[in-house]
């Protein structure tokens, strides 16, 4: 199955590390990065930076989480997944978001 990766990090943790093992570990359709509303949020530029770096040749840097998932949704396609991973700030918006449209994805 195609991913679609949202991805976003503090810039204190091993992004290297993190990105080196998600982009040698699955079929990836497109990563979408974002700069979480953190104060130690990693920028998207960078979080861009790294993933390309790691051979990722579709690596989109969207303004909010909100478009970073949109994106994702529509990239991995009606078969593919969604996998939000970087950081555990992610996991509310992730999920809020995810419920939020759940009728409207299943129906596209």
């Amino acid at each position: 199955r195609r991913a679609g990766v949202v991805f976003a990090a503090m810039r204190d943790k091993d992004i290297d590390g993190i990105v080196r093992v998600l982009a040698g570990g699955m079929e990836i359709a497109s990563v979408h990065v974002c700069t979480l509303d953190q104060p130690r949020a990693a920028e998207a530029a960078e979080l861009a930076r790294i993933w390309a770096a790691h051979g990722c040749c579709s690596v989109n840097t969207a303004k909010s989480l909100d478009d970073a998932l949109e994106a994702a949704v529509h990239a991995a396609g009606r078969d593919g997944v969604v996998l939000g991973c970087g950081s555990l700030f992610l996991v509310g918006p992730f999920r809020r978001w995810f419920e939020s449209r759940a009728t409207e994805i299943l129906l596209e």
